[in-house]
């Protein structure tokens, strides 16, 4: 597996790579597995990978740490081994916030009577960039 560049950002005139959310399907339930992330090396802050533990997740809702994730510092690489319990798994560096469920947060705190929707703005992929403000201090 390859870590791929995040889009190249024009606040900070640069492209970063670290973050990776993947899915694994097939006949492997029960069978130990293996992943490497092959470019594990070229990322952003490769200093992270030593303290790191990748997640996993059958549904996308409920994640695990993969205990046995392990970094080689000579070869660039962070691997991982799992003996899945289904046939699909989503590996992830964390677990994801989809934007789904933020904007499910944001319509939670809208009809709220204890809180305030603003929008600020927009993003750069030109969606609303919100404030909720909750209380009085």
């Amino acid at each position: 597996v390859k870590i791929k560049d995040d889009p190249h950002t024009e606040l900070e005139k640069k492209t970063h790579k670290q973050w990776f959310y993947f899915r694994a399907a097939g006949a492997f339930r029960g069978v130990e597995s293996r992943f490497t992330i092959v470019n594990a090396g070229d990322v952003s802050y490769p200093e992270a990978w030593p303290a790191s533990t990748v997640v996993y997740s059958y549904d996308r809702k409920d994640w695990k740490r993969c205990s046995a994730t392990t970094w080689n510092e000579a070869a660039g690489q962070l691997s991982w081994s799992l003996s899945p319990a289904a046939d699909v798994v989503w590996f992830a560096y964390f677990a994801p916030y989809s934007l789904e469920r933020h904007n499910d947060l944001i319509a939670k705190c809208a009809s709220s009577s204890t809180a305030k929707v603003q929008e600020l703005g927009k993003t750069l992929d030109n969606r609303p960039l919100d404030l909720v403000v909750t209380g009085s201090g």
